[in-house]
């Protein structure tokens, strides 16, 4: 097995990757795709970390298909992940791993170098080899959950409230939409930061305006929003991002924005759609399939 670092030309192969790696656990082990597309447009664009991004991926590879990588969002939080396909994670693979993201992928915190690892339950090594590296569990985790197949709208919109598509709602309007719903709206750069990485986000190989859903208030403003990407070889709908503005909240809207989503990418095809770990998600049908457990290290 070679490693390298990733390129620009690697992504068509890592999005491959990722979808095979789905295929060997048939449940979200690894990345999926709408976080690879997002990463690359939103996440790093919004964080300035595209160019950590470049510097800090790493692949191990054999006869030309990619086995394992260490990969970040670009966010610039000091978070990592190791993904793999099935059968290749060994003590000797670990190592060169977590050497490479604690020598690459850390932020600086307190003038002490800081990491922190996301690992899936089922992988029990690299959970071993975390607290043999001094990492520490935190005290959260992170449930992927799901929902599946033939999931229909069931409540109507408000009177005068109306679905719109990607393509119908002009990058502006959306940036606006979720810095409130985010709470940066105060920002005024990041605001502007944000039209161009919704920009980014539709030129991605696996955007589809048909399914990045809107629900507009009667004055044509953006209450709510939910983007669904669909893998059509895993037949899945892969959420992200979902929201409401504020003043629009306690209506319903967040999940009528949803089901009609999924509904759009159910009719592509997905027979699962993933969703968030939180409150809201379990409310309206979704179940915890993977968890994810958070290992902090602090180091010199």
């Amino acid at each position: 097995m070679i490693k390298r670092l990733y390129v620009k030309e690697d992504f068509t192969k890592v999005r491959q990757f990722l979808i095979d790696a789905y295929g060997d656990y048939d449940v979200s082990c690894n990345w999926c795709i709408e976080r690879l597309n997002f990463a690359f447009s939103v996440a790093s664009h919004m964080n300035d970390g595209l160019d950590f991004m470049y510097d800090t991926i790493m692949l191990w590879e054999k006869d030309n298909n990619i086995l394992a990588i260490v990969i970040n969002e670009g966010e610039m939080g000091g978070e990592v992940f190791f993904l793999f396909r099935k059968g290749v994670m060994n003590e000797a693979l670990l190592l060169e791993m977590f050497e490479h993201a604690e020598s690459t992928s850390f932020m600086m915190k307190d003038q002490k170098k800081y990491i922190r690892l996301m690992i899936p339950e089922p992988f029990t090594k690299m959970t071993d080899m975390a607290l043999s590296r001094d990492y520490k569990q935190c005290d959260w985790v992170d449930h992927q959950t799901v929902i599946l197949g033939n999931v229909k709208v069931t409540k109507a919109l408000p009177e005068g409230f109306t679905y719109a598509t990607g393509l119908e709602v002009s990058p502006k309007k959306v940036a606006t939409a979720r810095s409130l719903a985010f709470g940066y709206d105060a920002d005024k750069a990041l605001v502007e930061k944000s039209i161009t990485s919704i920009e980014l986000m539709r030129t991605m190989p696996d955007y589809d305006s048909y399914t990045d859903m809107y629900i507009l208030s009667p004055d044509g403003d953006v209450a709510a929003f939910a983007c669904l990407w669909f893998d059509p070889i895993n037949k899945l709908g892969l959420l992200e991002p979902l929201g409401t503005v504020p003043k629009y909240r306690r209506m319903g809207l967040a999940s009528i924005v949803l089901h009609e989503a999924n509904r759009r990418v159910i009719e592509k095809g997905a027979v699962k759609c993933y969703g968030g770990d939180q409150k809201f998600y379990y409310d309206i049908g979704y179940e915890s399939e993977v968890v994810w457990v958070p290992f902090e290290k602090v180091y010199d």
